[in-house]
C-alpha cells in the first residue's frame, strides 16, 4: 500500500471519531423521533391504549423537528382519569455511562407533570437500577432535557417509560393535561464525552 492510500485510510478512520460518531456514540432508541406510527401508536413502542375504548397515546403533528411527535394525555375512562403511557422494552445496552436527551412540550392542568423513567435490567431480566426525570416546564413550546448517569454494572437491557404524573399536592392526574415527546436519544458515552459534561 502506498503512502497516499495509507493516509486516506487513516483519515477515513479518524473522521468519525473527530465528529463524535465513534462506536458507542449512536442512539439506541428506535423511532425516538416518532416519525413512524402504526395506527395511533408509535411503531416499536407499547402503549396503554385499549383498542376501540381508550386512546391516550397518539400521533401529534406538532413536533420539535420532523413531521410528528408522540402525545400522552389524560383521558377519562369510566370515571377514572388515565394517563397515556408508552414503553420501549428490552433495548440492548452496554457501557459505563449514558446520556438521555430529547424534547418535550407540557400542557399541565393543576400541576400535572411529564415523567420519564429508565429501568436497567441484567441478563436475567431483573431490575437492578432506575433513573427518573420529572418534566415540569409548561411553556407552550418544546423544552430540551438532558440527563447523564452511570449505567449500573451487569446491565444488559433497559426499559424506557414516558407518561404523566399528578403534581405533589394532587390525588390524581387531570383531564386536559398532556405532554408531547420528540427526538429522544439514549447514547452510551465514550470516556472523552463522560469528562466533557452536558
Amino acid at each position: 500500500m502506498n503512502r497516499l492510500s495509507l493516509l486516506c485510510v487513516v483519515i477515513l478512520a479518524l473522521v468519525p471519531l473527530l465528529l463524535g460518531f465513534a462506536p458507542g456514540g449512536r442512539n439506541i432508541i428506535k423511532n425516538g423521533d416518532f416519525e413512524k406510527f402504526t395506527g395511533s401508536e408509535p411503531t416499536g413502542w407499547e402503549t396503554t391504549n385499549i383498542p376501540n375504548m381508550l386512546t391516550a397515546v397518539s400521533q401529534s403533528t406538532r413536533s420539535h423537528a420532523g413531521k410528528n411527535a408522540v402525545k400522552c394525555e389524560v383521558k377519562d375512562f369510566y370515571g377514572t382519569k388515565m394517563s397515556g403511557m408508552l414503553c420501549l422494552k428490552d433495548v440492548d445496552v452496554s457501557g459505563d455511562s449514558m446520556q438521555l436527551k430529547g424534547f418535550y412540550l407540557l400542557h399541565s392542568v393543576a400541576n400535572d407533570r411529564g415523567f420519564l423513567s429508565i429501568t436497567f435490567k441484567n441478563a436475567n431480566n431483573s431490575a437492578i437500577g432506575s433513573l427518573e426525570e420529572l418534566l415540569t416546564k409548561s411553556s407552550g413550546e418544546f423544552v430540551q432535557f438532558s440527563r447523564r448517569a452511570k449505567i449500573p454494572d451487569t446491565t444488559s437491557k433497559i426499559d424506557l417509560h414516558l407518561t404523566l404524573l399528578a403534581g405533589k399536592e394532587s390525588a390524581g392526574v387531570h383531564e386536559g393535561s398532556y405532554v408531547l415527546f420528540d427526538d429522544l436519544e439514549f447514547v452510551v458515552l465514550l470516556e472523552k464525552e463522560q469528562k466533557s459534561g452536558p
